[in-house]
């Protein structure tokens, strides 16, 4: 729930609401992806709408209908590419335990509500900052980036990461290093706080 911010966290002070990282995430986790009730196709096209709009092209794979893949590249010196991985649909939603709407996206802080924000479209729109912001530098990589948003890596990922593995291999053939889940923190109360480490291969 909501917590009063104590004299000695500076989390306070910073304006959460009204950053446009803050809002991208926002808007994303309005998208309802699950795989019951949703379309991933739309979540793609959010990703590639915010792409279209840096200048870097991307191509959408829709599969039976509301599943979907998506990957853009940031061509650099070494076509062997950094691949920066997540993925677009969220676990279905219970209701009864949600004290929000599941798909709005409230800000109470310090937290944002919505399915989908922690696993993983937090990771993905850090991952599709850091491609915007690369793009947007001028500076040309020394490695290609590949940016690789997936569908159903939690409800049959066949048609997600097993399906790029399988139907394109030569995506695959240019990955040297995968990020994918991982390297963030899961905070539910101030003492209950775990780690984990960023995911690679």
């Amino acid at each position: 729930r909501p917590m009063v911010a104590r004299a000695s966290e500076l989390w306070i002070t910073t304006d959460y609401k009204n950053l446009p990282e803050v809002k991208l995430l926002q808007h994303y986790v309005q998208i309802d992806t699950s795989p019951t009730t949703g379309d991933e196709v739309a979540g793609a096209r959010f990703l590639a709408d915010r792409l279209s709009e840096a200048g870097i092209p991307s191509h959408i794979e829709q599969l039976d209908g509301r599943h979907a893949n998506l990957w853009a590249i940031l061509e650099g010196d070494d076509p062997q590419a950094l691949v920066l991985h997540n993925h677009i649909d969220v676990s279905p939603i219970n209701p009864s335990e949600w004290w929000v709407p599941p798909y709005e996206g409230r800000i109470e802080l310090p937290w944002i509500f919505g399915r989908g924000v922690f696993d993983m479209k937090s990771v993905a729109i850090a991952q599709l900052q850091a491609l915007i912001d690369l793009k947007k530098s001028g500076v040309r990589p020394k490695r290609s980036v590949i940016f690789l948003a997936t569908g159903g890596e939690e409800y049959g990922s066949f048609l997600g990461t097993q399906w790029i593995l399988a139907r394109h291999p030569e995506l695959v053939r240019r990955f040297w290093a995968v990020m994918t889940e991982g390297g963030t923190v899961e905070a539910r109360t101030r003492s209950e706080i775990k780690y984990w480490g960023t995911e690679y291969a």
